[in-house]
């Protein structure tokens, strides 16, 4: 059963909502993005202490009201899984916004194995089960169902007080500074954080240090192309493409009709080639290695960051994915340390596991070479 809500979509009942700024408050968005680079913002859902608002962002409402609420310092922002919602909000506010508390991650950090969906959480904290069907309808069409805005509603409805036991979990644990830790890294990545780079560990480390080089020279090009010309990336290059053409030792034209259409070959094969020929350079330069070598050892590692993630009951995927696995080994073997990015508490829980095998793989290549 729906909570009861408010559906805000004039500027009257807007003003009356935005009156009095919350000293914590939940929140999601809906958007579409099928044709467009940006998502498109639909509806932003607000859920106050006793109140939850749906406001309708296609309407004429000064936005610029609530602003400060997404980037005042003092106010809790609360939120699940928050990378599509990031986006959404700076569509929204044309503006970057403040830290916002992930749900799912701090989750992570009391419960092994996979992250878990919202809806996944509210049944196991609340034994409420909450209905998805209209997760996926058109949020772009007007006037919405009462099914949508029903929907909409429940997906915060338990957000503020989930948070409120969440946090009380983590303080129980003494785990409340790596979740604080995690959360500043994934919201404000290092230059060199693997979370920029496109693609998992199990497709990386199939590549060359040059296919490595030039599937990030290729996704950075693509991402400008496609924001330029405002449509999905994957209008520009699938995601399969950038990986089918890192492997590629040649980009002759044989090549390039292997991997791409002929529009696409004539579009984009001068500035591929010369994408392709900065990465030799850029691998011949570089002195890590090449993550394919590193393959047996980043599996190894795995097996046992994920043995210690099952005895600390904490995520896999938080602890030690293999693509932060994989880029903290060729950071440890180049710089001698582990990267900045990696963290004091996972260094606490699986630091020397990592050096340890950084140092193996190392001497093992140093008597093979």
């Amino acid at each position: 059963m729906a909570p009861e809500y408010t559906f805000i979509d004039t500027e009257e009942a807007f003003q009356a909502f935005a009156s009095e700024t919350p000293r914590l408050f939940g929140f999601d968005t809906e958007f579409t993005r099928e044709r467009t680079f940006n998502p498109i913002p639909e509806l932003l859902q607000i859920a106050l202490e006793n109140h939850i608002a749906i406001i309708d962002l296609r309407a004429d409402l000064n936005i610029e009201r609530i602003k400060h609420w997404f980037q005042q310092d003092g106010i809790v922002r609360v939120a699940h899984s928050i990378s599509n919602d990031i986006e959404v909000l700076n569509e929204v506010f044309q503006d970057e916004v403040g830290v916002i508390e992930d749900s799912q991650l701090a989750l992570a950090f009391m419960h092994a194995g996979q992250m878990q969906s919202y809806a996944k959480l509210v049944k196991r904290q609340f034994g409420v089960t909450l209905d998805k069907t209209m997760q996926r309808s058109r949020w772009d069409e007007r006037p919405l169902s009462r099914g949508q805005l029903d929907y909409a509603a429940l997906d915060i409805a338990h957000l503020n007080e989930l948070w409120c036991v969440l946090v009380k979990q983590l303080q129980e644990s003494d785990r409340l500074d790596w979740y604080l830790e995690e959360r500043n890294r994934l919201q404000k990545p290092d230059a060199d954080d693997p979370n920029r780079i496109v693609g998992n560990a199990r497709r990386l480390m199939r590549l060359s240090e040059r296919g490595l080089q030039f599937l990030i020279s290729l996704d950075t090009w693509r991402t400008k192309r496609a924001s330029s010309m405002d449509i999905p990336k994957n209008w520009v290059l699938t995601r399969d493409q950038l990986f089918q053409l890192a492997s590629e030792r040649s980009l002759k034209d044989q090549a390039l009709r292997k991997v791409l259409s002929s529009k696409q070959v004539d579009r984009h094969r001068r500035k591929l080639r010369e994408l392709h020929r900065h990465a030799q350079v850029a691998a011949q330069r570089s002195e890590l290695t090449p993550p394919q070598r590193l393959r047996k050892v980043v599996q190894t590692l795995g097996e046992q960051c994920n043995t210690v993630a099952n005895q600390m009951n904490v995520s896999e995927e938080v602890l030690g994915s293999n693509k932060d696995l994989l880029f903290a080994i060729r950071a440890y073997l180049r710089d001698g340390e582990l990267p900045s990015w990696f963290g004091t508490w996972r260094t606490e829980l699986i630091g020397n596991a990592t050096k340890r095998a950084a140092d193996e793989f190392a001497r093992e290549i140093a008597i093979t070479k």
